[in-house]
């Protein structure tokens, strides 16, 4: 009876043992994992930060200002259009001065584009491209 109680004690201890093993083992593996996930996520926020660089330096190398006039012109419709339409807040520029109002090449695209769609025309008198 003493010798079967030893055999299973010692499969009990080489099961235990076998699992101690493997437990060592995962948490190895898990470290191994966290670690990489850990290189990742800089590598991400790294390539994240370059990517922002860039886009600030290619918009700051695009980024040209226009007078009503001018941009009312590249973008073919009166420069009374745009002025009503910044007076109502309905597309973006910059004050520098109370009389001088600058729009950015930024929003030269946007605006042409609310403009032909017609989404600037709510307001009355407002919107629609030159004739002539």
């Amino acid at each position: 009876m003493k010798e079967a109680d030893g055999r299973q004690h010692t499969a009990d201890s080489r099961s235990s043992d076998e699992i101690d093993a493997l437990l060592t083992e995962l948490i190895n593996v898990e470290g191994d994992v966290v670690g990489m996930l850990r290189r990742a996520t800089y590598a991400l926020m790294n390539a994240q930060e370059e990517n922002r660089r860039l886009q600030r330096e290619a918009t700051r190398a695009e980024l040209n200002w226009y007078t009503e006039a001018q941009l009312a012109d590249r973008i073919g419709c009166s420069k009374d259009t745009l002025a009503r339409l910044r007076r109502a807040k309905k597309i973006p520029c910059v004050q520098l001065a109370p009389t001088v109002i600058r729009y950015s090449s930024i929003q030269e695209a946007k605006i042409a584009e609310m403009l032909e769609s017609g989404q600037l025309s709510i307001l009355s008198g407002v919107g629609g491209r030159k004739t002539g």
